[in-house]
This record gives structure tokens, sequence and C-alpha cells, in this order.
């Protein structure tokens, strides 16, 4: 429960202020982030939570174009502050389109409220945190168009009321893991265009609210299961593709 509103400084958590603060100095001030009420800035939304006290938080940050402000010589260094975890109550994130470098700070994992994640279009590059695992209210999660690498963590399949898994556009190897069938809310799973290999778990049937589907473009093998074009298929499936793998045998149709 929040009651969205602009609020004065003086009764913004004193610690969401200060991070604010440091946030918008490292990022340059961006989006004309100045003053000394954040929540006036553009872009970012300041709110009453319920168990936040008599103190307003800021629950959602939105920005575009960090990276622009940097010069060739420090664009380097234009990266996501892991002190974002600081922000206790945030519900929404959305820093796509920055063109930020550096990993993703493993202290946003334990932004329990959060809601929206998106990093998506960025040089983000690491491993995915094993604590995404930790965002159980997480409902859309996009990572994708960025130059992330190593294995889709099994934790994600904690993230029990995701909708939208937008990890397309990466460098991500292993299996795709059997835990991602846990996520019975999930109506987009888009997983293209890695290198993803192994077989194709048939156990992505049991999504039910499932309508898109995408693993094109990875080096996955074996055969189509029977499950995910079947009788036994999501009922609500209307989109799938399985292009430029390396699969074998007969489409179950």
């Amino acid at each position: 429960l929040l009651f969205p509103c602009l609020c004065g400084s003086q009764i913004l958590r004193r610690e969401d202020n200060e991070t604010m603060q440091e946030i918008a100095h490292t990022w340059l001030n961006p989006s004309n982030w100045h003053g000394e009420d954040p929540c006036k800035w553009s872009g970012v939304m300041c709110g009453k939570v319920r168990d936040g006290g008599t103190a307003f938080s800021v629950i959602s940050i939105s920005v575009r174009g960090v990276c622009r402000g940097f010069s060739d010589e420090t664009i380097h260094t234009c990266s996501i502050p892991p002190s974002i975890g600081n922000l206790q109550h945030l519900q929404h994130i959305y820093l796509n389109g920055n063109d930020f470098r550096g990993n993703i700070p493993v202290s946003v994992c334990s932004l329990k409220h959060l809601k929206t994640l998106y990093l998506n279009a960025n040089q983000l590059e690491g491993s995915i945190p094993e604590g995404i695992g930790n965002l159980k209210n997480l409902e859309k999660l996009y990572l994708n168009n960025n130059l992330l690498t190593g294995r889709i963590p099994i934790s994600i399949g904690n993230l029990v009321n995701l909708q939208q898994l937008e990890l397309q556009n990466n460098e991500l190897a292993g299996e795709i893991p059997i835990e991602i069938s846990k996520l019975t809310q999930l109506v987009q799973l888009d997983l293209n265009e890695n290198e993803l290999e192994g077989t194709i778990p048939p156990e992505l049937s049991f999504l039910g609210s499932l309508h898109r589907l995408h693993l094109g473009g990875n080096m996955l093998q074996g055969e189509v299961p029977e499950r995910l074009l079947g009788p036994l298929a999501p009922p609500g499936l209307t989109w799938l593709d399985l292009s430029n793998n390396r699969l074998t045998g007969a489409l179950p149709l």
C-alpha cells in the first residue's frame, strides 16, 4: 500500500535522501537531478509504504541516457552504484537504455519490495546474481540486450510472481534451468540469441499462463518436447520460436 506524492526532503527517509544525492552525483546529475528534494526530480516517485514509518520513501526510479553525460575517457566508470540497494522500499526500477557498464549490483537482490526491474539495453557484463531469487515480489525482469555471461541461476525459480522474463541478446550459456517451470504466472519467456545448450526441458509445458516462448538463436539440441506442441502444451501459447538451433526429429504436431 502506497500513497505517491511530492514531498519535501525533510520528510523523505534520510537514508533515501543521502543515497539519491550520491547516485545523482555519480551519474553527473542526469535529467536535471538537482536540488535538495529527490522527490521532485524527473523520473523519481516517492510515497508512504506500509512498513516505512511516517517518512516517505523512494519507490520508483526512471532515467534514460545517463552515460551520454560522460566523456570518452570516463565512460567506463558509468555504472549502476551498489548504493541503489539502500533504497529498501523501491518497487520499480527503470534503468534501461543508459549504456551502463560493469556488473549488476548484488545489492539489488536485497530490494524485497521490487516488482519491476528494467536493466535492458545497456552494456552490463558478468553473470546474473544468484540472489535474484530473493526478489519474491518481482513481476517483470528485463535484462535483455546486454553482455551478460554465465548460467541462468536456478534461484530464478523462486520468482513465483514473475510474468515477464526477458533475457534475450546476451551471452548466457549452459542449460535452461528446469526451475523456470515453477514460474506459473509467466506470460512471456524470451531466451533468444544466447549460447544456451542442452535439450528443451519438457517441464516448460507446466507454464500454464505462457503466451509467448522464444528460444531461437541458441545451441539447443535434441527433439522438441511433445508437451510443448501437443495437447499438453500451455493452453494460451500463441507464439513459439525455436529457430536457429540444433534441434532434430519431427515436430510433434
